[in-house]
């Protein structure tokens, strides 16, 4: 009578972990929704782009408004209320990576994290 062990794929797939399952459509998702009030608006263009271009799933997700690049990685441009370059990371430094680690691990069957 021996262990036996499933697969590390077959894993992750039962747990809806691999690339376009559950999990990660959720982690896509969740970070474009959360990323949202730190995105610069003007016009919604910007913001809204994030949903058009990328597809959920994927584990990237794609902005191609016109102007995305350079309001993202330009540090002199002024920008209002909570809007600011790097959105992404200041959607993760601001309780973003808690939130969707926890959602996640509950997708997946888990406990979740401490914040």
């Amino acid at each position: 009578m021996g262990l036996e062990i499933k697969p590390t794929r077959q894993l992750l797939s039962e747990r809806g972990l691999l690339e376009m399952q559950k999990v990660q459509v959720f982690v896509d998702s969740e970070a474009v929704r959360l990323m949202e009030k730190y995105t610069p608006m003007v016009t919604g263009q910007m913001r809204d782009s994030a949903y058009s271009a990328t597809q959920f799933g994927s584990g990237e997700i794609n902005q191609n408004a016109p102007y995305s690049r350079k309001q993202y990685y330009d540090e002199t441009l002024h920008h209002r209320g909570i809007t600011t370059h790097h959105w992404f990371e200041a959607m993760k430094s601001n309780g973003g990576v808690t939130k969707i680690l926890n959602g996640a691990a509950k997708l997946a069957g888990a406990r979740g994290v401490r914040a």
